[in-house]
This record gives structure tokens, C-alpha cells and sequence, in this order.
């Protein structure tokens, strides 16, 4: 049976069938973990609350575990001031 939506290539997860990175989750404010790499750059940001434009307070949560962009505050020694 054939997709109703058509195949544009990308995953339901959002993951590009060569790994690419999906332009439109980028900086959308939600962390989308496959996105969260240098490549994608930690997806525009959405992973880390300090990185993060128009993110919820889920994020502040979130970004404890979630936070891999080693220029945010989050991971540097003197934390987010």
C-alpha cells in the first residue's frame, strides 16, 4: 500500500533517508534528539533552554539531560550566569 502523504524522504522522526537534517525543525523550539548533533547544529538551538528562542519550560527540564551544544552555558564550568 502506497503512503496517502507521499514519500518526501524524511522519517517520521525527522531523520533524512542520508542523515541529513530537516531545515524546518531547526530552531522551531522543540528538541528533536535526532537533530541534536554538531551536523544539525543541536538543532537550531532547541535543546538547550539557554540556546533555545520561543522555547516552553519544559525545556528548562529537558535541557538538563538534553543540552550536547558544548558552546551553551549549560555545559560550560561556570554555568548559565
Amino acid at each position: 500500500e502506497s503512503d496517502p502523504w507521499g514519500d518526501d524522504g524524511w522519517g517520521a522522526d525527522g531523520s533524512g533517508s542520508n542523515g541529513e537534517c530537516y531545515e524546518p525543525w531547526a530552531g522551531d523550539g522543540w528538541c528533536d534528539p535526532m537533530q541534536n548533533t554538531e551536523a544539525c547544529q543541536w538543532d537550531g538551538g532547541d535543546c538547550c533552554a539557554s540556546t533555545c528562542a520561543g522555547c516552553n519550560e519544559y525545556l528548562e527540564w529537558l535541557s538538563e539531560v538534553m543540552c550536547l551544544d558544548p558552546e551553551a552555558c549549560e555545559n560550560s564550568a561556570s554555568g548559565c550566569l
